[in-house]
Formats: structure tokens, C-alpha cells, sequence
């Protein structure tokens, strides 16, 4: 009896062995497959044409970009302020575009960091022109990025008071109170200018102008009419040629310079933050706040793109028809929230693969596999209730959309990545040719020979 019990442990503890062994192979053969190719793919066809010329849209995909009239531009700025008593910064404040006509109640969002470990309780005192307090109304937390120990977050302050009538607000922890204040202008969101916006977190240091002044140029043919641009002040300046090619597209009315200076958080949450490949968590959380304020300042566009400057989404058949594959999209999917892409990484410590080209993303034509990894998203005005950098929360009765490979995948030129190893970079992540860009190769250049030498190239 003895002896029939221990074998029967045994063979228990056999069982136990191997199905353990099975799920820790199941699961290294999943994470193979969602980095490694195991069974080679059909490269993706070169078409002949340069672009597809039949469109309705072809005046506006050949249309210049030309020099606009900014005396009427509002400068605007992200500087931090204090609310007295509380760890917390405020940075902007927004109004946001009511859905219905007959909805009465105006609409304030602050974009602000708190204290990972605070829930703070505080007023927002709306003013009119000349400073008199005309409404206060308790700050509702709706947006959160749980990362740093100063965490990025959105506050709704709501109210009776119609948006002409606002044109300032103050925090404090009662508005009666006679305590010193300082005051953010409330903006407006901003017009669309077109159906299409692109946001951009926190740039800082030197970013290559002729790399910037060819994703621009695409952003524009693709139908993207506003670039929101947050140069970091505080430490590590843009390098002034880096900036000097975002004027000259400010200078054209595609994009939209909001100067960002972080907050003085402390001896430990310094500004070596931003410096070198020192990237922590508060980082990501400093990133976080110029794409809150811009999901909220381009929040009357049709789409909205949050992404970087290495980074296109590109229908592989015609990479100019950013704006109908969206469209084409949307009326597929209605109750779409938002779509998001594949990413095919186009690395460039795999060497140039196109060398004789005179662009600086054609020169690269070798890419991974298709990932779902890190994807970027396009999201869709009002159907989103939060959102981080990769993923996001649907408003309701609304969903996310995963946009077929076949349809449209973000290329993005990238180094090896800081968590892949070299020898999965160099030797074990498998390559395809990929030349579905080279389609608009002729256009580019002839647009890129109407841009300054000094602004694409300042070193020359």
C-alpha cells in the first residue's frame, strides 16, 4: 500500500514536471513569434508609379507650403505653477468644444503633475477679463499617467459660465479665500485646419533638421495640417539648429511652437532626468504633459496621431493616402475609438541598404517583421477616455481597431532598441526588403530643393 502510494507521487510529481516544462515552451514559442520571423514572408511589391495621381485630393496633396501671417497667434508656453499648499504644478488650461449645441456647461481642462501618493482637493476660480471671480467649481480628476512620482494627469473644471466670459483661472483650495495666486489664460482649442494632427512629446537636444524637414514635408503630403512641437526649456536647449527647422515650419502654419519648462521637483527628481540615456519613469511622466495638452488643444480635429519624428504611417500601396485609408477606415469600423498600427522598425545599424539616395529615411529599406509592439494610434475626436503613450481607455460604446498589416503600418527608423541585446538585433531579427516609401522618392526630393540649404543641412 505504502509502496503503490510513493509511485503514484512520483508519477504526480512527473506530471507536474512536464506540464510545467510545456508552458514554459509554449511561452518562449509565443514570445519567439512576436519578435522573430520563423517562416520567411513575401517582401511587399515596388509599384511602378510615383504616386497615386487619381485622387480628388491631388490639388491639396501638390499644394505649398507656404509663409502665413502669425500677428494673431497667442504665444503659449507649458511653465509649471505651484498650487499653494498642495504638490501639485499646473501647466495649461483649455477650453474643450461642448458636443451638443444645447449643452450649456463650459468645459475647462488644466494638464497639470501631482504626487504619485496625493489625492488632491482643490478649486478652480474662473475670472473674467479684469480679474473678478465669476464661478468656482471643484477640479475633477479624468485623465491619469500612473508613472513617476510625479504622476501627469488631466482635471475637468465645469461650470454655467459661458466660455466668452472666462479668460483666466486660479487654484486654491477655496476659491473665497484671499491667499496670493498666479493665473493661467484659458485658451480655446484651436480651429481645425484640416482634418488631421500630429502630437509630438517633449523634444529636446539635437534631433537631425534634415531628417525633421523630410518627415514634415510627408506629414504634409499626407494631409496632416497641424504639428504641435514642445521644445524642453529648461535644460538640455533644442539645439538651435534643431529649432531653427521648426521655425521655418511655424513660419509656414504647420507647426505649433509650445516651449515646455519642467517643474523644480526636488534634489532627487532633478533635471539629469532629460539628460544623456538617463530615462526613468518621472522622464516618461514629463513627456506625458505636452501630449495632454495637445490631445486637448487639437481636440476639435477629425484624427488625432500621437507619434515621433521617426515614425510614418504608411499605406504600402499608395503612402500618400493617409487621410482616405483613415476614412476608408472609419467607415468600415463606426464605432471605432481609435486605430492602432504594427510597427516595422527599420534599423539602422543594419547599415544604409539604399545608399545612392539623397533622402535620409529612403536611404533605409530593410525592416523587421510587422510588431505589435509599441504601436502607435490614430485616435478619433471624443471616443477615447484615456490613453498613454502605447495604449488607451475607449469612451463608451466605442472600441479599439488593430489595422490590418496589409492596410497601413508605422515605419519607424530606429537604432537597435535599449532592451533588445545585439545579437538579437544584429544576427537574430530577420530583414526584408521594403521599398513601398521609394514610390514618393521623386516627389520628396524635388520638395526637399525648395528648403534652404541652412535650414536642412546647417552643417554644410
Amino acid at each position: 500500500m505504502r509502496l503503490r502510494r510513493t509511485i503514484l507521487g512520483v508519477i504526480c510529481i512527473i506530471i507536474f514536471i512536464v506540464i510545467v516544462r510545456i508552458f514554459n515552451f509554449a511561452y518562449t514559442f509565443i514570445q519567439l513569434l512576436n519578435h522573430v520571423d520563423i517562416h520567411k514572408i513575401k517582401a511587399r511589391p515596388v509599384l511602378e508609379r510615383s504616386f497615386d495621381t487619381h485622387t480628388d485630393d491631388k490639388k491639396t496633396v501638390l499644394q505649398e507650403l507656404t509663409k502665413e501671417n502669425h500677428s494673431n497667434i497667442t504665444y503659449i508656453e507649458l511653465k509649471p505653477i505651484r498650487i499653494e499648499r498642495l504638490r501639485v504644478f499646473v501647466y495649461s488650461a483649455v477650453f474643450q468644444t461642448s458636443k451638443s449645441t444645447e449643452d450649456s456647461v463650459s468645459e475647462v481642462r488644466i494638464h497639470a503633475i501631482k504626487h504619485q501618493h496625493d489625492d488632491p482637493v482643490f478649486q478652480c476660480c474662473l475670472r473674467s477679463g479684469n480679474g473678478n471671480l465669476i464661478a468656482s467649481t471643484t477640479a475633477q480628476l479624468i485623465r491619469l499617467f500612473q508613472q513617476g512620482q510625479f504622476q501627469s494627469l488631466v482635471y475637468s473644471c465645469r461650470s454655467n459660465i459661458t466660455n466668452q466670459n472666462i479668460e483666466s483661472v486660479s487654484f486654491k483650495i477655496n476659491c473665497a479665500a484671499s491667499d496670493n495666486e498666479q493665473r493661467l489664460q484659458v485658451l480655446p482649442s484651436e480651429i481645425p485646419k484640416g482634418d488631421l494632427a500630429v502630437c509630438v512629446h517633449a523634444v529636446y537636444g539635437y534631433v537631425d533638421p534634415e531628417l525633421i524637414a523630410e518627415w514634415m514635408e510627408i506629414m504634409w503630403l499626407q494631409g496632416v495640417r497641424r504639428i504641435f512641437v514642445y521644445p524642453l526649456k529648461t535644460i538640455d536647449h533644442v539645439d538651435e539648429r534643431t529649432m531653427k527647422v521648426f521655425k521655418f515650419y511655424e513660419e509656414r502654419g504647420l507647426v505649433r511652437l509650445i516651449p515646455y519648462e519642467l517643474a523644480v521637483l526636488g534634489k532627487d527628481l532633478g533635471f539629469r532626468r532629460f539628460k544623456g540615456n538617463h530615462r526613468t519613469y518621472q522622464m516618461f511622466s514629463d513627456e506625458f504633459v505636452p501630449i495632454y495638452d495637445c490631445q486637448s488643444r487639437a481636440s476639435n480635429y477629425k484624427y488625432t496621431i500621437v507619434m515621433d519624428f521617426d515614425e510614418i504611417i504608411v499605406n504600402p500601396e499608395q503612402p500618400l493616402q493617409l487621410l482616405p485609408t483613415l476614412n476608408d477606415l472609419l467607415r468600415q469600423n463606426p464605432f471605432a475609438a481609435y486605430f492602432t498600427f504594427h510597427v516595422e522598425n527599420f534599423v539602422k545599424n543594419w547599415g544604409e541598404t539604399n545608399p545612392g539616395s539623397d533622402l535620409v529615411l529612403m536611404k533605409y529599406i530593410n525592416r523587421s517583421r510587422p510588431m505589435y509592439d509599441r504601436p502607435k494610434a490614430v485616435y478619433i475626436r471624443g471616443r477615447t477616455a484615456d490613453f498613454t503613450m502605447h495604449n488607451s481607455l475607449p469612451a463608451k460604446g466605442f472600441k479599439r481597431i488593430r489595422v490590418p498589416v496589409s492596410t497601413a503600418t508605422i515605419h519607424h527608423y530606429t537604432p537597435c532598441r535599449y532592451r533588445w541585446s545585439r545579437e538579437f538585433c544584429l544576427v537574430q531579427l530577420s530583414r526584408f526588403e521594403d521599398k513601398s516609401l521609394l514610390q514618393i522618392e521623386s516627389l520628396l526630393t524635388e520638395r526637399m530643393k525648395h528648403i534652404p540649404e541652412d535650414i536642412r543641412n546647417p552643417d554644410v
